[in-house]
């Protein structure tokens, strides 16, 4: 193979000026890159593109970051994208990630260390902040969805986002809060994935018919059209059509009138539990000071009815899988017995907190058994109404108040109970003595009993009565 030194020979140059042709630098004449450009093609010289590369610190060759070539989409990118790259003069290297982390980030280092002038990203696994550092052009097919996104949950996504931040908007369904439901009825497409669209998980399923934007995604076919009929049916695991679908958004940006809807939304439904003395606690109140009495850093399990929604609308969640209840069939006795496996897991790490009705925890007794044996430290809160309060609400409105089976004549004494495992427990009659009675709670070194005594006509929330007695919606 010829050399640069036997290309200048022939064309009768120096070796510097064979180099300024092949890396187009510095001044030469047309007749001596003529006389270069023969003597290479004669001697069939192939330039050392290594060297090229470091004396440039340019490879001339462009990485296209793609899950998997595979897929229809992403293929069609790679072909219409070398194509153009090779009319700049570039090459391409493709780079398929799927599923691997550890793959994407190397082929980030190889930008940083020139060994590829710049990165098509056709999909990410990394965090954004990945890419933020890197110094080299970067084209991202994929999208950064940025923070002015209204975002809503059901009750098992709770947490998903901080119940702070001003993007979140609340629970929906039939125990959801007002602007969350509204907001997520209003929405122009609702794409449904893994859920049967119980009354639990959407207050009025019957409205995602209206307009035809509803597509839903289910693994089972059974479970499509359940409860409302779709738009667009779509069979099939999630994690697949989630990909093919992601891959043909781009370029989406939240309209500032859907942000000010939102918004406008928060502000006429957003209620502040007023701290007023009234011979009861609201449950309300009790459990925004105890979100911040605790700064949320706890593990929060639930009963099943009041104290379940009460929670999940009214105590600031900060992350994922800090609510522990029960979805589903909504089971009384979950509870307790989850706070123990949660205190268990946790080892001291964070406190946990079990919130209870005084109907639900008649079914957990035996539990503080386990926690006494095994010296399992769990925060018990007791809302006592002395009833079934959930099922004694939906008596009132679905059953012009035909109460069957819902009072608690025994009145036990808690207290009592709980001294008898050998656990220390308090009261809170009033809102007045809410902070100082969570503060001793809090305190205690091991399981607590605080019962908490709430109105026994303490509705759940304003959804359900939505729900259940149909009214016009509000413009």
């Amino acid at each position: 193979m010829a050399s640069i030194k036997e290309v200048a020979q022939k064309a009768g140059v120096g070796v510097g000026t064979v180099s300024r042709v092949l890396n187009s630098t510095g001044y030469v004449s047309d007749e001596t890159r003529i006389k270069v450009e023969t003597a290479m093609k004669e001697l069939n010289y192939i330039p050392n593109e290594l060297a090229r590369n470091l004396l440039s610190k340019k490879s001339g060759i462009v990485a296209i970051i793609i899950p998997k070539i595979s897929h229809p989409f992403f293929a069609e990118v790679v072909l219409y994208a070398e194509a153009e790259l090779m009319k700049k003069g570039y090459k391409t290297m493709i780079c398929s990630t799927y599923s691997e982390q550890n793959y994407e980030k190397e082929y980030i280092n190889m930008l940083n260390r020139h060994i590829v002038d710049g990165i098509i990203a056709g999909s990410h696994m990394l965090d954004f902040e990945e890419y933020q550092g890197v110094q080299g052009p970067i084209v991202a097919l994929d999208r950064f969805l940025g923070e002015n996104i209204p975002v809503v949950s059901t009750m098992m996504g709770i947490g998903i986002l901080p119940s702070d931040n001003p993007r979140y908007y609340g629970m929906i369904g039939s125990h959801g809060v007002k602007r969350a439901n509204l907001l997520f009825n209003r929405a122009d497409l609702v794409i449904v994935m893994g859920s049967r669209l119980g009354d639990r998980t959407v207050a009025n399923v019957k409205g995602l018919e209206e307009g035809n934007k509803l597509i839903h995604i289910d693994l089972d076919p059974a479970e499509i059209g359940k409860n409302t009929q779709p738009y667009i049916p779509v069979v099939g695991d999630i994690k697949d059509v989630l990909e093919q679908l992601t891959s043909q958004i781009s370029g989406y940006k939240t309209s500032k009138e859907w942000i000010d809807e939102a918004d406008e939304l928060r502000q006429r439904f957003t209620h502040k539990p007023v701290c007023e003395d009234n011979g009861f606690v609201n449950p309300k109140y009790f459990l925004n000071v105890l979100s911040e009495k605790t700064n949320s850093d706890v593990y929060l399990s639930t009963e099943v009815g009041q104290n379940q929604i009460w929670c999940a609308n009214n105590f600031n969640f900060k992350t994922p899988r800090s609510l522990l209840t029960s979805g589903g069939f909504g089971t009384m006795g979950y509870g307790l017995p989850a706070a123990i496996g949660a205190s268990v897991a946790a080892n001291g790490s964070k406190p946990v907190i079990a919130v209870m009705g005084d109907g639900s925890f008649q079914m957990d007794l035996p539990e503080m058994g386990t926690m006494a044996q095994w010296d399992i430290p769990v925060k018990m809160v007791l809302f006592q109404n002395h009833r079934l309060g959930m099922v004694h609400e939906h008596q009132y409105l679905l059953y012009k108040s035909n109460y069957q089976a819902v009072e608690i004549e025994g009145k036990p004494d808690f207290a009592m109970l709980a001294k008898a495992y050998g656990f220390e427990s308090g009261i809170a009659n009033e809102n007045s003595e809410v902070s100082e009675a969570i503060d001793k709670m809090m305190a205690h070194d091991g399981s607590y009993l605080l019962i908490v005594n709430v109105n026994p006509f303490e509705p759940t929330g304003d959804a359900l009565n939505e729900a259940t007695l149909p009214k016009k919606e509000d413009k």
